[in-house]
């Protein structure tokens, strides 16, 4: 079982992925389907 602190950490580092990797293909390709 994960502590809620681990749990967080894990979810929020997740999600800055996610959020970086949009981004970048956003500036990278601008538009893309």
């Amino acid at each position: 079982m994960f502590s809620s602190s681990d749990q967080e950490l894990a979810v929020t580092h997740l999600c800055y992925i996610v959020e970086c990797t949009d981004i970048l293909r956003r500036d990278g390709y601008g538009t893309y389907s």
